[in-house]
């Protein structure tokens, strides 16, 4: 027997086990710990994943939950279709008469008139119309206008010479061709007459399907045909620089006028206004105007109104 051995305390031996037993609630607590954090960053993906990606602030950026393949259409400005037309009718009491405008901000169409009357006689705003299915037919059969084509189609938008819009109408196949025209653009409300070009039934909505295609959307007829159509529009004779071209200091138009034989007039006006995304084609048509200067003036002050309430660029308030 060793003589060396001596019996362990009791004391040492509780310490001992005291100590086991601390290492043990710690470790135990340590794996708790670890397991909590993984939960909860868990959590936290979670909820971002569901919320969106987290901007470089650290809160979460509004995501509108949108089906990806329906693009969002942007937010309709304050002045709503409804609105719009009530701001105009103090200006259309007692006319016969109608306006359809296009806002390229809203991406919205805007209409307001007085009368349950559908379509009105064009005048000379078809000479307009009838520019662009020529230059549209020249396009398909990538041809050139020829000179007296050119001629012709520069007296027909600067002087609004008739004889001009009639060789023209002639070139684009008479009712036939307008008639094309309407039904590519899908102008549903207007109709090419055999009689001839100068009192075709149209609208105003019917006009800005027109305008757009020369202003806004690409396809029916060239970027070099849409530029010389401009160009036109905006270099027509001064005695014929009135109606829409009130709304903006900015303005590319027609306009057309025409004596009934019960002495009223037809004054209608179609064009552009203003610059970049605070810009609009717009179309105003009227009828039964007991006279050519007051078929101007009712023009002018829808336009003017049109521009200041749309906010169109180069717009002034006169109204």
């Amino acid at each position: 027997m060793n003589q060396n051995w001596q019996k362990p305390s009791p004391k040492l031996n509780w310490v001992r086990f005291y100590s086991i037993v601390t290492i043990l609630v710690l470790v135990t607590s340590v794996a708790g710990l670890e397991m909590l954090r993984v939960s909860a960053h868990q959590e936290v993906a979670q909820s971002q994943s569901q919320r969106g990606p987290v901007n470089k602030k650290g809160s979460a950026k509004h995501q509108p939950a949108t089906n990806p393949q329906v693009p969002m259409k942007k937010a309709v400005n304050k002045a709503t279709a409804k609105g719009f037309a009530e701001q105009l009718r103090p200006f259309l009491a007692n006319t016969n008469a109608k306006v359809a405008v296009y806002s390229k901000r809203d991406h919205q169409l805007y209409e307001a008139t007085n009368t349950k009357q559908n379509t009105f006689p064009s005048a000379s705003i078809i000479k307009t119309d009838l520019l662009v299915e020529l230059l549209h037919q020249r396009h398909q059969k990538a041809s050139a206008l020829t000179t007296g084509e050119q001629n012709a189609t520069v007296q027909m938008i600067e002087n609004s010479d008739n004889n001009a819009a009639t060789s023209i109408y002639n070139d684009i196949g008479s009712a036939r061709g307008l008639g094309q025209l309407f039904n590519n653009l899908k102008m549903t409300n207007s109709t090419a007459l055999a009689s001839g070009w100068a009192l075709t039934p149209t609208t105003p909505r019917d006009q800005i399907k027109v305008l757009n295609k020369i202003f806004y959307e690409n396809g029916y007829i060239s970027n070099k045909s849409k530029a010389y159509t401009k160009n036109l529009m905006a270099n027509v004779a001064d005695d014929q620089d009135w109606g829409i071209s009130a709304g903006s200091k900015y303005a590319w138009l027609k306009n057309g006028w025409k004596q009934m034989p019960n002495g009223h007039w037809i004054v209608n006006s179609i064009g552009y206004l203003g610059k970049g995304d605070n810009s609009c084609t717009i179309a105003i048509m009227s009828e039964d105007n007991p006279s050519l200067e007051s078929g101007e003036a009712l023009l002018e002050k829808l336009s003017q109104q049109v521009g200041v309430q749309l906010k169109i660029a180069g717009a002034e308030r006169k109204v």
